[in-house]
């Protein structure tokens, strides 16, 4: 049985395929290229040897954390302090590639090498000091602001996938010596208004098409027109408090449909998790004019 959320049929059926009847490696995951890693992380000068064989010292013979946690945050202060964000980026990937490759290859090798087993336990807990300050991501906090006790399945059909009989193959776990600073993904204004049509599909409103116009295009309007709400939006010192002031606006409007459009006044007084997700779909329309806006 499998509970999917929000895949369709090729992709389940091609995420399943290589592993139905037999699966093979396509190639060696080589634990040569985990000394290049080693080499690489020492390079950045967070750490030395001398640090990583003082902690696990400690640590193997139960060390308290008073003791233990001043060795790793003083590595986390020259992580901070100096390396530029593209350092910082870097590093971390390889320490996460080191962590990740030599915990899998641990397993099924000897390596008979006692200074790789303690930097894995030293960055095993620098890991989570390692900190990135930058205002470009756009996704930190979304997943700590989802409410997914708000959410609830929607059975849509019922198909049989049928997987083929070949035999499948897998690449390797990466051993990456070198990272940078992954490009944001933005979406088009178009394809917004789809999703939020399509999330709300389901939703047995007398007349959708008016519905539709009033949610996707009135409001969004009625909030442009209004100058002192949008100079507030645009003003705003940071994305936070721009949605704040978004969001009191459509409380207000809705407030005006409490007679001539029940149905939705209901649906958005009534449903908390339908009332977060509009206001999202609404102050994301006038964000992102508001970028264009700015572009131009």
């Amino acid at each position: 049985f499998i509970l999917d959320f929000y895949n369709v049929t090729k992709d389940i059926k091609a995420a399943f395929d290589d592993y139905y009847t037999s699966t093979s490696l396509d190639e060696e995951t080589s634990p040569n290229k985990l000394n290049d890693l080693v080499d690489a992380l020492e390079n950045f000068e967070v750490y030395n040897e001398e640090t990583v064989i003082d902690f696990f010292g400690k640590y193997s013979n139960n060390a308290e954390r008073t003791i233990l946690d001043p060795i790793i945050d003083s590595s986390a202060a020259i992580f901070k302090n100096d390396l530029d964000l593209d350092k910082q980026i870097d590093f971390k990937q390889k320490v996460k590639s080191f962590l990740r490759t030599y915990s899998y290859l641990s397993k099924l090798l000897d390596f008979n090498n006692h200074y790789w087993e303690q930097l894995w336990w030293f960055l095993k807990y620098l890991s989570p000091k390692l900190f990135i300050d930058s205002n470009d991501d756009f996704a930190v906090g979304i997943i700590e602001a989802i409410d997914m006790d708000s959410y609830r399945p929607t059975k849509q059909e019922t198909e049989k996938i049928v997987l083929d009989t070949g035999m499948g193959s897998v690449t390797p776990i990466p051993v990456s010596v070198s990272g940078g600073k992954p490009e944001n993904e933005f979406d088009t204004l178009e394809n917004i208004i789809n999703t939020f049509n399509q999330r709300f599909g389901d939703i047995d409103w007398t007349n959708k098409d008016k519905v539709n116009e009033i949610l996707t295009i009135q409001i969004p309007d009625d909030i442009r027109a209004d100058l002192q709400t949008m100079d507030t939006i645009n003003t705003s010192p940071d994305k936070q408090n721009a949605k704040i002031s978004s969001d009191r606006k459509v409380d207000k409007l809705m407030q005006q449909y409490m007679r001539t459009q029940t149905e939705i006044f209901k649906k958005y007084s009534t449903d908390e998790d339908f009332k977060r997700q509009y206001r999202e779909f609404v102050f994301d329309t006038l964000w992102q004019n508001q970028d264009s806006a700015t572009n131009l």
